[in-house]
C-alpha cells in the first residue's frame, strides 16, 4: 500500500505540472462543430464536409492542453461503395453516427454540445439527443457547455429561449453548465465558453481519482487495436462472436465508416478490442445526404487516432490476397515504428485459409512476406492461422 501511495503522489505531482482535459463536442449534423473547433485550433474559417467519424485537436489554452473530439452529428445516410473511380458497386452501407456517440464518454470531463440557433424545427430533436447524453452514466459529472451558434442568423434563438426550448434549467440539476452564444465563422463567443471550461472541468481531481482506482484496486485491463486492409475479415474475427467455438458462425458483414468497439472478459482481464476500417487511400466511397452531399472516405489516415493507450495489436491478414501482401507488408511496418505503439504485442491472423489459394504456413507469411523474423528481438509477436 505505502508504495502505491508512494506512486499515487508522484502522479499528482505530474499533473499539476501539466493540466490536460478531455473535451467531446457532440451536436446535430451541420450545428457548425468542425468549424468551431478549427476556429479554435487555427483562428481561421475551415472549409468542411459532414463529418463522418470524428476529428480529433489538441488545444492549449490558460496552461492547459484540451484534447477536443468533434463526433459527427449526422441521422443514418446511404453510402455506395465505389470500386473505381466512375463505376458504382451494388453496396450499399447505412451509416449513423449518433449511435457511437457512446464510445467516446470515457474520461470525459467536459460536453460542448452544439446548437444551431438558427434550426428551430429541429430543437425538439436537439433537446431530445441532449438528454439522452446526459442521462449516460459515463458523462454523469461531465461539466456541459452549450454553444448556441449561428448567433448571426436574422432568426437566430437567443440564448434565453434556447435554454427553455432545451430545458436546461429543469433537466439538469446539479450538474455544472452554462450557455455561450456563439457564431463559428467571426469566433465571437467561443473563448468566452473556453475560459468557462478552464474553471468548471475537473481538470486534476477526476484524472486523479481514476488513476488511483486503478493503482489501488489492480483493475487488469487491456486495449487491443484490431487493424487490416479492407476484406481481410476484422469484424467476423471480433472476439466476442469466438467466445462459444462450438456454436460460432459467421454472421454477414459489410464494409463499414469508422469502428466497432467491443469489451470482453477472459482470464480476469477485461479487454477492449477496438476494429478500425481499413479502407485506404485509393478506396472511394459516395456519401448522399439529401441527394446532394458527396464526399470521399480513407479509413486508414485515421488509424493514428486511435493509438493511445493500446497494449496489444491484432493485424488481420487476407492470407488469399496474393496481390496485396506486399502492401500488407508496407501498413504493418509503418505501424510498428510508430512511437505510440512501440511497447504493443503484435499477433497477426492469417485469415482465410479455408480459400484454395492462402498462403498455408506461417513460416510463409510470417517471416517470407510480413518479413516478421527481421523485427527487432524486443518486439513480441505472434501467428496464428485462422
Amino acid at each position: 500500500m505505502g508504495l502505491a501511495m508512494g506512486r499515487l503522489l508522484g502522479l499528482s505531482y505530474s499533473l499539476t505540472k501539466q493540466l490536460q482535459a478531455r473535451i467531446l463536442m457532440l451536436g446535430l449534423d451541420a450545428a457548425g462543430k468542425t468549424t468551431i473547433l478549427y476556429k479554435l485550433k487555427t483562428g481561421e474559417v475551415a472549409s468542411t464536409i459532414a463529418t463522418v467519424a470524428f476529428n480529433i485537436e489538441r488545444i492549449e489554452y490558460r496552461n492547459i492542453s484540451f484534447t477536443f473530439w468533434d463526433v459527427g452529428g449526422h441521422a443514418p445516410v446511404y453510402i455506395t461503395m465505389l470500386s473505381t473511380p466512375s463505376a458504382y458497386r451494388d453496396c450499399l452501407v447505412l451509416a449513423d453516427n449518433r449511435p457511437l456517440w457512446k464510445y467516446y464518454f470515457h474520461d470525459t470531463q467536459g460536453l460542448v454540445f452544439v446548437v444551431d440557433s438558427n434550426d428551430r424545427d429541429r430543437i425538439r430533436l436537439a433537446r431530445d439527443e441532449l438528454n439522452t447524453l446526459l442521462n449516460a452514466e459515463e458523462l454523469r459529472d461531465a461539466a456541459l457547455l452549450v454553444l448556441a451558434n449561428q448567433q448571426d442568423l436574422p432568426n437566430a434563438m437567443s440564448t434565453a429561449e434556447m435554454s427553455e426550448e432545451l430545458g436546461l434549467h429543469q433537466s439538469l440539476g446539479n450538474r455544472r453548465w452554462h450557455i455561450q452564444s456563439a457564431c463559428a465563422t467571426s469566433g465571437e463567443g467561443l473563448y468566452e465558453g473556453v475560459d468557462w471550461l478552464c474553471t468548471n472541468v475537473d481538470i486534476k481531481i477526476g484524472r486523479l481519482l481514476s488513476l488511483s482506482y486503478r493503482l489501488l484496486v489492480r483493475e487488469e485491463e487491456a486495449r487491443i487495436l484490431m487493424l487490416g486492409l479492407d476484406a481481410a475479415g476484422k469484424t467476423i474475427h471480433h472476439p466476442l462472436q469466438a467466445q462459444d467455438r462450438r456454436a460460432r458462425s459467421s454472421p454477414p458483414s459489410q464494409p463499414f465508416i469508422g469502428f466497432n468497439v467491443e469489451t470482453f472478459e477472459y482470464k480476469n482481464i477485461s479487454f477492449t478490442v477496438w476494429d478500425v476500417g481499413g479502407q485506404g487511400p485509393k478506396a472511394r466511397s459516395k456519401l448522399i445526404i439529401g441527394g446532394h452531399v458527396r464526399v470521399q472516405l480513407r479509413i486508414r489516415p485515421l488509424w493514428k487516432h486511435y493509438f493511445h493507450g493500446t497494449q496489444g495489436l491484432i493485424f488481420v491478414v487476407d492470407s488469399s490476397d496474393r496481390e496485396r501482401i506486399l502492401q500488407v507488408r508496407d501498413e504493418l511496418y509503418m505501424l510498428l515504428n510508430e512511437e505510440e505503439l512501440r511497447d504493443a504485442t503484435l499477433l497477426v491472423f492469417a485469415n482465410k485459409q479455408d480459400l484454395p489459394n492462402a498462403m498455408t504456413t506461417a513460416a510463409e507469411m510470417a517471416a517470407e512476406e510480413l518479413g516478421l523474423g527481421s523485427l527487432h528481438p524486443t518486439r513480441r509477436w505472434w501467428s496464428l492461422r485462422q
